[in-house]
């Protein structure tokens, strides 16, 4: 039985004429090792941090410790057998590069001074490793004894330490001796090296495309950069004839004047001249922006600095404030939906819609009844119908279900654009083999269907997205991404496919990354 100690109990009290009674108990104090705690730094994830100075001293515990599944023996000398496994674990980062002494002087109570104490000192076993799991380590030293400097079976040990780079360390008993430990670290030789004053921070600005404008910078930077966390002003002008579209790299944004702040060398894009805009959002559902000339690509910037949205996903845009700007439309999967008023790429306000039974997924965002606003239109997730919300600005109108309810079987709504070119808006649909088909609309009534594209079908890896005129010729095109993250364009003359290309010579979108929609 593990951990028992015997304890005496005795009983005494006054004795009546001839009682004479005395009472021994014996009983066994038990420690069970169910409801010990562990130290705190038991497990190599849990190291404690210790000072990255020299001198420095630490001390806890090796009581309860246990060693991790595939734990090395940090011993020098003793076989596995003999390994104390029981050892805890420190992170130390150098501030030197050069020798360093580690030594569990102190551990235990016993000591020169106090050699005839009856609590034992901690006979100890020190690895010093690299690496972050215990599969990953990569043993710098590791010592069982001090070579004679110690008389109660401490630990001193030398190591090449390198400035910047840390270190763990594993204290371990000799044949599972615990108790309290000391780990002292000082420079065996080495010289203590203050890292640098930061250097000038460099500012890059890069107009795209070339001499499309002048962006003015304010303060100017010193012959040797900018101080550090200088806040730098910067105002884009663009040239006779172009327009400023928006920043990206280190500022964002579509305001022609963005502010950066320079704890860092930084590189800022001025993008000028943009007529198209895909919307990506990635696995944090943030919100990037594409901002295309024709099929050029011209720089990317985030929206709302590329805040987290915790499961918000883009619908569409559409000018819902009648400024001017096309504003972004998001729905979360319990049904709300929120629209962000935005000035170009520039978050504003936003507000929230009325909500709708989360089994619609909003899919597409357009004017439906010609009356200026735009309308959304819904999918059922369960059964396939189609309805459209009519608005006026934010405020809900009314909503109809369109063809009474008859579903597109087989069919994904994909967007809303005018495809059969009569002013109307249609709504575009994927079909499951990878067609590209529309239901031609009156408003909000059924005229027709048609296929698109000429009946090309898209591979099997390729999902339609969005539908825009990306090369302004009047006629909608289709856009897709791949699953490999990559995305295309189809463009059509009328409903029959044209031609296709790969967009930004193939590059491919982060995992989970998604082309959300176009404008």
């Amino acid at each position: 039985m593990k951990n028992t100690r015997p304890i005496a109990f005795r009983i005494t009290g006054t004795a009546l004429p001839k009682h004479l009674f005395s009472v021994a108990l014996a009983a066994t104090l038990l420690t069970n090792s169910a409801f010990a705690v562990p130290p705190a730094n038991d497990n190599l994830a849990d190291a404690i941090t210790i000072e990255s100075t020299l001198p420095v001293t630490v001390t806890g515990t090796n009581v309860e410790a246990t060693a991790e599944a595939g734990e090395p023996n940090h011993s020098d000398t003793e076989p596995d057998a003999d390994a104390g496994r029981k050892s805890v674990w420190w992170q130390w980062t150098s501030p030197i590069t050069g020798t360093v002494t580690l030594t569990t002087e102190g551990s235990g109570s016993q000591d020169a001074a106090n050699p005839a104490s009856t609590d034992p000192y901690v006979d100890t076993q020190v690895g010093v490793y690299t690496g972050n799991s215990i599969a990953g380590l990569n043993l710098i030293a590791k010592k069982e004894d001090s070579d004679g400097a110690f008389a109660f079976g401490w630990t001193y040990m030398t190591f090449s330490a390198v400035q910047g780079t840390t270190y763990k360390i594993a204290v371990d008993g000799w044949k599972g001796a615990t108790g309290r430990i000391h780990v002292n670290l000082s420079s065996g030789g080495g010289v203590i090296t203050p890292p640098p004053p930061p250097a000038g921070r460099t500012l890059t600005i890069n107009i795209i495309p070339a001499n499309a404008g002048n962006v003015s910078v304010s303060p100017q930077p010193g012959t040797d950069g900018y101080a550090d966390g200088t806040v730098v002003t910067l105002t884009a002008t663009p040239g006779g004839g172009d327009t400023f579209s928006a920043w990206g790299g280190a500022a964002n944004g579509s305001l022609n004047s963005v502010t950066v702040t320079m704890s860092g060398n930084r590189t800022v894009n001025a993008i000028f001249n943009a007529d198209h805009e895909i919307l990506v959002q990635a696995v944090n559902n943030s919100i990037g922006s594409w901002l295309f000339n024709g099929t050029t690509f011209l720089g990317g910037s985030k929206m709302r600095d590329g805040i987290p949205l915790n499961g918000w996903r883009v619908v569409g845009t559409g000018d819902f404030n009648n400024d001017g700007n096309r504003d972004v439309l998001l729905q979360h999967p319990d049904g709300r939906m929120t629209v962000w008023f935005m000035n170009g790429t520039t978050f504003v306000s936003h507000t929230a819609l009325r909500a709708i039974n989360p089994v619609w997924q909003a899919r597409a965002v357009a004017d439906f009844n010609n009356d200026g606003s735009p309308d959304i239109a819904f999918q059922n997730t369960q059964n396939n119908r189609i309805a459209i919300w009519l608005f006026d600005g934010t405020d809900f109108n009314s909503s109809v279900l369109v063809r009474d309810g008859i579903a597109p079987l087989n069919r994904r709504l994909i967007g809303a654009a005018d495809v059969d070119g009569n002013s109307t808006t249609d709504l575009v649909f994927q079909v499951s083999n990878g067609r590209i088909t529309a239901w031609t609309m009156n408003g909000t009534t059924f005229v027709g269907g048609v296929t698109l594209a000429g009946g090309r079908a898209a591979g099997p890896a390729w999902t339609a997205v969005g539908v825009f005129d990306m090369n302004n010729d009047g006629d909608v095109d289709i856009l897709f991404q791949n699953v490999d993250g990559r995305s295309a364009v189809w463009f059509q003359d009328g409903t029959n496919f044209n031609n296709a290309i790969v967009l930004r010579n193939g590059f491919a979108v982060g995992s989970g990354a998604k082309l959300v929609t176009a404008n």
